[in-house]
This record gives structure tokens, sequence and C-alpha cells, in this order.
């Protein structure tokens, strides 16, 4: 075993695409049916910012934001954590997994500005690269393609602006 990588015994290759896209299609069609509702993952974040908010005194569900049929009720922590579990073993299957030393504070605020950024897309968008893409697309939903164009035009400058200006 590699000191970089951590791999599972006897899986040495990443999967191929369709096998994840596969996988995803079917755990997606098991949770629609399961909880009647899309995959996704902002909103609950949101509302995790929303019991926190309450815990310290303040009423978010008189903010603007919820005012605009943004539901705070509910409780999809489950998801979220199911999600974070999965992509952890999916990467550790996939033989993806290494631990990348940070070697600048600047890579620390460049990815908590870009998450931070990221987040409050996700919500203007209402929904992040998996609710508002991947379900919307595999429901056949018209803004999914949208968000798709404009993601990938997106990535595509980010990523040309960001290896000229820091590699």
């Amino acid at each position: 075993m590699s000191k970089e990588v951590l791999r599972f015994h006897g899986v040495s290759t990443g999967w191929t695409y369709w096998f994840g896209g596969l996988l995803l299609a079917l755990l997606n069609i098991i949770l629609f049916a399961a909880t009647q509702k899309p995959w996704g993952i902002s909103l609950a974040i949101a509302k995790w910012g929303v019991k926190i908010a309450r815990v310290f005194g303040s009423h978010p569900e008189k903010w603007a934001y919820f005012q605009h049929g943004h539901d705070i009720r509910g409780e999809d922590t489950w998801m979220i954590l199911g999600m974070i579990a999965g992509s952890l073993l999916s990467t550790l299957l996939s033989s993806d997994f290494r631990w990348i030393k940070i070697r600048r504070r600047r890579q620390i605020i460049l990815a908590l500005g870009g998450g931070a950024l990221m987040g409050f897309g996700a919500r203007l968008a209402h929904g992040c690269n998996v609710g508002a893409f991947f379900s919307a697309i595999s429901s056949q939903s018209l803004h999914g393609w949208v968000f798709a164009i404009f993601v990938f035009a997106g990535a595509y400058i980010g990523v040309k602006l960001l290896t000229r200006m820091y590699l």
C-alpha cells in the first residue's frame, strides 16, 4: 500500500464512468422511492444554519429568504450524513483517497471563500450540483440542463483563471 493513496484490498483502479453513473441512478431511484424527495443537500445545510441561528435567539423564519417559498421544516440530517459517508466510501473504493498537505495559508482562504460562494450560489439557484443538476436532469426538468450549461461554463472560466493566477 502506498503512503499517499489509501486502497482497499483487491481494488487497484477507479470505477468506470458507466458504472458510477449507473450506481448514482440506482441510488437516486431508491432515495426517491423511499422518501418521495429528490436528492439534495444545500437546503438541508441551510436548515442546519436555521437551527444554529435559533440557538442564538435569532428568528430566521422571518428573514426575506424564507418568506419566498423556502421551506425550513423537515429534517434532512440523515441525507447529509449519508451523502458524506457515501462520498468517502466511493472515494475509498475507487482508490482516490489522498491526504493533501496544505502548503500555504492562501489555500485555506481560497477554499473557505470558494465554499462560501458555492453555498450562496446554490441557494440563489435553488440547489447545488446535486439538487439543481443531477436530480433535475434525472427528473427530465429543463432547469437542470440550463444549470449544467452555466456550471460547465463557470467551471471552465474558473479553472482558467486559477491556473493563470496561482500555478
